[in-house]
C-alpha cells in the first residue's frame, strides 16, 4: 500500500456504471492503544450517502445510503467485516472520516477536497487495520449506478505518539509554563487516549545536602533545582493536562541521565528520586479527579558512554530499594541507548565503556522497578537491533521476556535544532527516525522471534527541546 490511493474510475459521466465493490486498501498496523492519521483528499460523487427519504409526506429529502468514502480502523480488513449501512462509529469499524454525496440523479457532480487529522481507537491485544476505501457494496443500499471516485494521500501515521521534552532552561521553571505544557499534551490526545510523557531534567546532583539536578543547559553556569521543586512542577503539569482533557490517561515520567557531569549518579540519589516519585503518586491517589488516570514514574536516560555500569546500577538499585511498586506503581523507565551493542552488521560487538549485555538488561528489566523505553533514533534500524539483542540475552540467560513499555524517537528535536547528527548521509544513518518508523522497527524485529513477539512496545513518544 503506497501513501496515495486512487479510488474508483475518475471523470466518468453520471449515467455510467461502476463495480459494486470495496475500492481501496487495508493496511495492517502493529498493536497500539490508538493511531493518529493525517491525510489529504480530493473526492467526487454522482451518488448520495444520507438518510433515506420517507415515502409519504412529510418528505425529508433523503436519498439513501449508497456510495461512501471512509478512513477507519478495524480488527480485520474492511472487506471481511460484517457491515451494513449506515456505517457507525462502533465496532467492528472505528470511523475517523466518512463522506458521501447528498443527492443523485440531478445532474450535479458533488466534490469535496481538503485535509483531515483524525484519531482512531485501536486494540493493543488484537490486529489493527487502517482502511481507506470507497464502498459501493455494503447492503442494503448498493448498486453500480452513479459512479464515485477520488484520491486520498496519507501524510502521517503514528501510534498515538506523545511529545516528551528536555527541560533545559531556567526561564522554563514556573508552574505556569508546566501547566501550559500539560494542557498542550492533554489537547494532543483524544478523550479515550493513553500515553507516556517523559520530562528529562538533566544531570543528577547533590548540592547543599539537597537532591536534585543540574538542568541540561549548563551555560553560562549550571542551574540546580531540587526534587521538591521538580515535584511541584510535575503537579502543575498534571493540573494543566486534566484541565484540557478530562478523561485521557497518562504516565508522567520524571527523568535524569546517568552522565557523571553532575557527580550525583549514586545510590543515595536514586533513593531520593524514588521518594519524590512515591510522594507524587501519593498526591495523585489523594486526588479523586486524578486517581485511575495518572501515574508518576521515575526515568533515567542511561547511556554506556556517559558513566560506568557500576555507578548506573547503583543509582537504579537505590531507586528500586525505595520505590513503592505494589501500592503506588512507582516504576522506573530506562529511556537510554545501547551504545556499542551487537546488531546484524556486527554480531560480535560489545557495549561501550566496559558495559555488558547483563548490565543493560539489569537496569532495563532485571531490577524489580525497571522497564525499558529505549531510544530508537537511527533511521537504519540499528538501535532496534541492539535492543533486540538485549532482550534475547535476557530470555536466554534469565528465562524472562523483556516487555518494552515504549519507544522514544527524536524526530521533533531534530526538526528544531537542525543538528548535523540528525541527517542521513552516504556514510552514516541519521537519528531523525519518525515516530511510526521507530515504533515499527522495534515491533518488526521483536515479531521475528517466536517468544519475544509478545514484547511489542505499548507506547510511543517523541522528544522536543522547545514544545
Amino acid at each position: 500500500m503506497t501513501n496515495t490511493l486512487h479510488l474508483g474510475r475518475p471523470q466518468v459521466p453520471e449515467r455510467a456504471s461502476q463495480n459494486t465493490s470495496i475500492h481501496g486498501a487495508s493496511l495492517p498496523l502493529p498493536p497500539a492503544w490508538g493511531y493518529r492519521v493525517a491525510f489529504t483528499f480530493t473526492l467526487a460523487t454522482w451518488d448520495s450517502y444520507n438518510a433515506p427519504g420517507t415515502p409519504n409526506p412529510p418528505y425529508n429529502g433523503g436519498t439513501g445510503y449508497w456510495d461512501s468514502f471512509s478512513v477507519s480502523l478495524s480488527n480485520a480488513p474492511y472487506w471481511a467485516l460484517p457491515l451494513s449501512d449506515p456505517l457507525g462509529d462502533t465496532d467492528p469499524l472505528r470511523l475517523g472520516f466518512l463522506w458521501g454525496g447528498t443527492s443523485y440523479g440531478d445532474g450535479f457532480l458533488e466534490t469535496r477536497m481538503g485535509s483531515e487529522r483524525v484519531f482512531l481507537e485501536a486494540r493493543p491485544w488484537a490486529p489493527n487495520f487502517l482502511n481507506v476505501v470507497l464502498d459501493t457494496a455494503t447492503l442494503p443500499a448498493a448498486n453500480h449506478n452513479y459512479p464515485s471516485w477520488g484520491t486520498v494521500r496519507l501524510q502521517w501515521i503514528d501510534p498515538l505518539t506523545t511529545l516528551s521534552r528536555y527541560v533545559a532552561r531556567k526561564d522554563q521553571l514556573s508552574p505556569e509554563t508546566f501547566r501550559a505544557w500539560g494542557c498542550a499534551r492533554g489537547e494532543s490526545l483524544p478523550p479515550w487516549g493513553w500515553g507516556t510523557v517523559i520530562l528529562d531534567f538533566g544531570y543528577p546532583r547533590i548540592q547543599n545536602e539537597e537532591y536534585g539536578v543540574w538542568l541540561l543547559n549548563l551555560r553560562p553556569t549550571p542551574m540546580f533545582i531540587s526534587t521538591t521543586v521538580i515535584a511541584d512542577l510535575a503537579r502543575a503539569f498534571l493540573t494543566g493536562f486534566a484541565e484540557c482533557n478530562g478523561t485521557a490517561q497518562l504516565y508522567l515520567a520524571l527523568g535524569v541521565n546517568n552522565h557523571n557531569r553532575g557527580k550525583g549518579v549514586t545510590r543515595d540519589h536514586g533513593r531520593a528520586w524514588a521518594r519524590m516519585i512515591n510522594g507524587l503518586n501519593q498526591k495523585i491517589w489523594g486526588n479523586p479527579h486524578w486517581l485511575g488516570r495518572f501515574w508518576a514514574l521515575g526515568a533515567i536516560d542511561a547511556e554506556p558512554g556517559w558513566n560506568t555500569a557500576q555507578a548506573t546500577r547503583e543509582w537504579v538499585e537505590g531507586y528500586t530499594e525505595v520505590a513503592d511498586l505494589l501500592d503506588l506503581g512507582s516504576y522506573l523507565l530506562n529511556f537510554g541507548s545501547c551504545d556499542g551493542c551487537p546488531f546484524r552488521g556486527c554480531p560480535s560487538c560489545q557495549p561501550s565503556n566496559g558495559w555488558t549485555l547483563e548490565d543493560l538488561w539489569y537496569i532495563s528489566w532485571g531490577a524489580e522497578a525497571a522497564e525499558p523505553f529505549p531510544e530508537i533514533y537511527l533511521t537504519n534500524g540499528v538501535n532496534a537491533e541492539q535492543w533486540f539483542h538485549v532482550a534475547r540475552y535476557g530470555l536466554e540467560t534469565h528465562q524472562r521476556v523483556m516487555i518494552f513499555t515504549g519507544v522514544l524517537t527524536t524526530w521533533t528535536a531534530c526538526q528544531e535544532t537542525r543538528d548535523e547528527q540528525c541527517q542521513t548521509t552516504e556514510r552514516r544513518a541519521g537519528i531523525d527516525n519518525q515516530p511510526m518508523e521507530g515504533y515499527l522497527q522495534m515491533h518488526r524485529i521483536l515479531s521475528s522471534h517466536p517468544i519475544l513477539s509478545q514484547a511489542y512496545p505499548r507506547f510511543s513518544s517523541d522528544i522536543s527541546w522547545e514544545r
